[in-house]
């Protein structure tokens, strides 16, 4: 656990959590993607594939990301200006 972590509450670490396992089902995503274009030279409609329409998780994980930017950022503010003051 790095120090970050300690000014976290439960609700903003469960939100780190959720946020990292989109991240790693993107990744996923996107190498399943690639992997599909490595062995033909383009795939038929590949961006109208049931799998590839937009379902409102990716506007879900926009807000999540900037949400979480702006926690961490406003915890990492806090902490510089409770040092700077102490």
């Amino acid at each position: 656990m790095n120090w970050e972590e300690y000014f976290l509450s439960d609700e903003e670490k469960r939100l780190k959590e959720e946020l990292a396992e989109l991240r790693e089902k993107e990744r996923e995503e996107y190498e399943r993607i690639n992997n599909a274009m490595c062995y033909c030279q383009a795939p038929p409609d590949w961006h109208n594939t049931k799998d590839d329409k937009d379902d409102g998780n990716s506007v879900f994980q926009k807000v999540l990301s900037i949400v979480t930017i702006v926690i961490i950022s406003s915890v990492i503010l806090g902490a510089i200006i409770a040092f700077l003051l102490l």
